[in-house]
């Protein structure tokens, strides 16, 4: 008589819908650290994208101040920048680039212009700042500069202001402040200064 085999019932059980809610839960918290950490990255990328930016602009207000002896006018210094300075705070949020700097350094048309005729340096060859589109802005007919948390950056013309009697305390550095305020809207610990190491 031949042997009975018996098979073993099967084990398997479908999955209870507290376990299906337990590892979407789980997925959930995965997901929320991620978006966390990949958040902090691009912060930290913009603040460094936009200290690069302040660099550059530096740089080519160095070879502006090399043809024309100066450094752009802010929008504070105008052309009797000194009679009412006396609490000017170069970290203010009222520097902030109204199109007045692209103008003075690419000229109106933006492509270089005449800076003033009749004199040694009667035309530019090529505009001083070459920015990426996100760092400019259109308003009117102003081009504004940006930094990379889309806000106008910040200038102060310390030189001007330290030759006309300013008090030293209030420049940062001899020639021109750059600064953006990072993240927030006002003067903040995450401000970004050209002066800062």
């Amino acid at each position: 008589m031949p042997a009975l085999r018996f098979r073993p019932r099967s084990s398997f059980r479908g999955v209870t819908l507290i376990e299906i809610m337990i590892v979407i839960a789980i997925m959930m918290i995965l997901m929320g650290l991620i978006m966390t950490v990949i958040g902090g990255i691009r912060l930290r990328a913009k603040e460094h994208s936009t200290r690069l930016l302040l660099d550059g602009i530096s740089s080519d207000m160095s070879r502006y101040h090399m043809e024309f002896d100066d450094y752009p006018i802010d929008s504070v210094n105008t052309t009797t920048p000194f009679a009412s300075k006396g609490s000017v705070d170069a970290v203010g949020t009222d520097f902030a680039d109204d199109g007045s700097l692209w103008e003075q350094m690419n000229g109106p048309d933006g492509a270089g212009t005449v800076k003033s005729p009749g004199t040694p340096f009667e035309k530019r060859l090529e505009p001083f700042l070459k920015l990426q589109p996100e760092n400019t802005r259109k308003v009117g007919t102003d081009t504004i500069v940006m930094d990379f948390f889309g806000k106008p950056i910040r200038y102060f013309n310390a030189a001007l202001y330290l030759r006309g009697g300013g008090d030293a305390g209030k420049a940062h550095t001899e020639k021109v402040d750059l600064w953006s305020l990072g993240q927030s809207d006002a003067k903040s610990e995450d401000d970004i200064f050209n002066w800062q190491d």
